[in-house]
């Protein structure tokens, strides 16, 4: 009777102690802030940077190109003080165009896009809460892409002869990859987002269409610039909506 009486006390124990475990890991189940996954989409107006000047013979002058920019990512709370982290996946463009008029009055005009696979495998933010609804949301984070397809297109004029030539994107960059650092601001309303983010590359493209000239029929030696060593250079504005 005694050794059952001891028995049957230890069960008690036993049972209270896993129930009390399981009240409080499902408390902490509870406490726990979930990732927040975002949908993002919207256009880019894409350039570069660091670009040299143009040669003593040509006068010419470095534009944007507009694109589109689609990402899927998500943001997890760092201890719960504003702070997160997160990471995105998407789709987007690069490019540039430019203009040039050389001193025998040859007329060029180059550009090219590249569509990229994207990824940005760190980014770290804060979100300022001024309401239940409304919130400030500061990023930072490095980013590498891919170009998987694009256009390179050059067209010319002199005189009374006018040319205009398509090409792939091997022919208008002398990379496709692309990494570097990314820095944004965006407003939250509820589930809904609006951010703008620039993206500046680490790594050269120097273009083709930035060091010579095409023309149909024959290849002219001109250089916009003597060495390029442009990197790319993009600003994203986007709006999102989280699920």
């Amino acid at each position: 009777m005694k050794k059952l009486l001891i028995f049957a006390v230890m069960a008690a124990m036993g049972l209270s102690a896993q129930a009390q475990l399981m009240r409080s890991t499902t408390f902490y189940e509870k406490e726990r802030v979930p990732a927040t996954w975002y949908l993002r989409a919207g256009m880019s107006v894409n350039n570069v940077a660091e670009a040299n000047t143009f040669s003593e013979e040509t006068d010419g002058s470095i534009g944007s190109k507009l694109g589109y920019d689609i990402a899927i990512g998500f943001q997890k709370s760092i201890k719960d003080k504003g702070f997160y982290w997160g990471m995105e996946f998407g789709l987007g463009t690069g490019g540039a165009k430019n203009e040039m008029e050389t001193e025998s009055s040859y007329v060029y005009k180059q550009s090219y896009v590249a569509h990229n696979i994207k990824l940005t495998p760190l980014l770290f933010g804060y979100k300022y809460a001024f309401s239940d609804v409304m919130s400030l949301d500061v990023h930072l984070g490095a980013f590498a892409q891919f170009a998987y397809a694009g256009k390179y297109n050059v067209s010319g004029s002199h005189d009374d002869e006018e040319w205009s030539e398509d090409y792939g994107v091997d022919d208008a960059l002398d990379t496709r990859f692309d990494a570097g650092i990314q820095a944004g601001v965006g407003v939250w309303f509820s589930r809904f987002n609006i951010d703008l983010t620039y993206q500046r590359g680490f790594v050269p493209i120097d273009p083709t269409m930035f060091n010579e000239v095409y023309r149909p029929g024959s290849y002219s030696s001109l250089s916009w610039w003597s060495n390029c060593d442009g990197k790319s250079s993009n600003l994203i504005l986007r709006v999102g909506v989280s699920f």
